[in-house]
């Protein structure tokens, strides 16, 4: 199977080296189809695709099959945390939701982690900024959001002691 790799939009040639066939049909695993010998085919989204060329003799028999894979890189856009009513000491999950390459990630507490899919605790209340630095085969992005933590215990400050 051959592989063929880039960013979008990557357009691809595909040459057919059977030498039985009459009449081929291609699948290029993104809901498109093409009926002919060689073709080309631009991929907009990225993803992983499965093509597959059909081979027929001239009375319609199916005599042959190929197989060929393409992966599509795409560009850093954003990343994805959890961010609901979280307090110190608890994990905070961290995605960046595509096939980053490389990743830097600045939580904004000090700390830091060039983990892909990184877990982090943050042990103060306050406001982070979380600064993802990644880079794909196709693009580097710096992204920037924020999380804040909770103060662990609501109470704190509301309770006065009575003798």
């Amino acid at each position: 199977m051959s592989v063929h790799k880039g960013c979008y939009p990557l357009e691809v040639e595909f040459t057919n080296t059977s030498t039985e066939g009459k009449t081929f049909d291609w699948d290029f695993g993104d809901g498109t189809y093409f009926t002919g010998t060689d073709t080309s085919h631009i991929y907009t989204e990225p993803g992983v695709y499965t093509v597959t060329m059909h081979a027929y003799d001239q009375n319609g028999w199916y005599i042959w099959y190929a197989e060929s894979q393409v992966i599509v890189w795409g560009n850093i856009g954003f990343f994805e945390m959890t961010k609901e009513d979280l307090c110190p000491n608890e994990p905070v999950s961290f995605d960046p939701l595509l096939d980053t390459v490389i990743c830097h990630w600045d939580f904004g507490d000090g700390r830091f982690s060039t983990d892909k899919y990184p877990v982090h605790y943050y042990q103060d209340p306050g406001l982070y900024i979380v600064r993802l630095t990644g880079m794909t085969p196709c693009d580097t992005a710096v992204i920037i959001d924020s999380v804040y933590i909770r103060d662990d215990d609501p109470l704190q400050g509301h309770l006065k002691m009575v003798l």
